[in-house]
């Protein structure tokens, strides 16, 4: 009986799932969200490789969280090794349309486009 009951359970949620497929309106919403998000992800990876080409050891970096800023900003932390071979700590990073800014001089545009208040 149990299997019984869990079979008919398995078979609404499928038919569930099978009925909001069929919807041209949840599929085009759908659609949007994963073109955005495969396009906020391609923006995150730029940004990425942008600060990796800065670094003195890019192999060594490792990113914290990298998001989109206001503005149009990209912010993020990366932490990587310097020239004498030890790690910086977390160091801020942004980039808008002209510059790409890392630790100190990025402090002040981190404050007005990536801070939360």
């Amino acid at each position: 009986m149990r299997y019984l009951l869990g079979l008919l359970a398995i078979s609404a949620i499928i038919g569930g799932i099978a009925r909001r497929e069929q919807d041209p309106a949840d599929a085009a919403k759908r659609a949007k969200e994963i073109d955005a998000m495969i396009a906020y992800n391609k923006a995150v990876d730029s940004a990425k490789e942008m600060i990796l080409s800065i670094l003195k050891d890019p192999d060594s970096a490792k990113f914290g969280n990298v998001f989109l800023g206001r503005q149009g900003t990209m912010c993020g932390t990366v932490n990587s090794k310097n020239g004498f071979g030890g790690y910086t700590g977390a160091q801020v990073f942004t980039i808008d349309t002209k510059y790409v800014r890392i630790g100190d001089g990025a402090v002040a545009k981190w404050n007005k486009n990536c801070a939360t208040k």
